[in-house]
């Protein structure tokens, strides 16, 4: 992959970014959006985190994980700030290619 150095910088963060403190201190409720193939993101341990936290927190929290879903499925160009969720998961629905998401909550 050719990056700039200034991509190259914030890709690294981001792999080194460790989220669990920051979800801790996290009170109001949340909902996880995943996409089960997404190749960034280790979703079984995204999962435990979200559900650790959660609980340590008093957070009520769900999940969606999407099978099939990967990263690139939460994003559209046309997206404004009237879409709000529902265009979230519409769009991860859209990419999903096996159906109904797998739900949970803490």
């Amino acid at each position: 992959m050719n990056l700039p150095p200034t991509l190259w910088l914030q890709a690294r963060a981001w792999g080194f970014y460790d989220p669990e403190p920051d979800l801790r201190r996290c009170i109001t409720p949340m909902l996880a959006v995943l996409g089960a193939d997404d190749p960034l993101v280790p979703v079984q341990d995204s999962i435990e985190v979200y559900r650790r936290s959660a609980i340590l927190a008093a957070r009520e929290q769900t999940f969606a994980c999407f099978p099939g879903g990967r990263s690139q499925a939460v994003y559209r160009r046309d997206w404004h700030a009237g879409v709000g969720i529902l265009g979230l998961l519409d769009g991860v629905a859209a990419n999903s290619r096996h159906g109904e998401p797998q739900l949970g909550d803490v």
